[in-house]
C-alpha cells in the first residue's frame, strides 16, 4: 500500500511541476521580452519561434502527467480495495 502512494504522489509532483513549469516559462517570457526586445534590442526579437516552441513541448508533457497521475489514482485506489478485502477476508478465517 506504500508504493501505490508513493506512486500517485510522485505522479502528483510530476503533473505540479508542469503546471510549475508553463507559469514560470510564461513570467520568464516576459521579462525577457521587456528587457530585450522592447529594452535594449529596440523591439527585435532575438528568439522568434522559441517560445512557441517550448509551449508546444510543456502543454504536452503536463497533459501526459495528469493523465498519468489520473491513471495511478484509479489503479491505485483498485489495488487498496483488493488488499482491504484481502486483510478483511483472512480476519473471518
Amino acid at each position: 500500500m506504500r508504493f501505490s502512494i508513493a506512486t500517485v504522489l510522485t505522479h502528483l509532483s510530476s503533473t505540479a511541476w508542469g503546471g510549475f513549469q508553463i507559469y514560470n516559462t510564461n513570467a520568464f517570457h516576459k521579462n525577457f521580452k521587456r528587457l530585450t526586445t522592447d529594452g535594449a534590442c529596440h523591439h527585435v526579437n532575438l528568439l522568434p519561434s522559441y517560445w512557441s516552441s517550448r509551449a508546444r513541448a510543456e502543454i504536452p508533457s503536463l497533459a501526459i502527467n495528469a493523465a498519468a497521475l489520473l491513471v495511478s489514482c484509479f489503479l491505485s485506489l483498485r489495488l487498496i480495495k483488493v488488499m482491504i478485502n484481502q486483510i478483511l477476508f483472512q480476519q473471518h478465517i
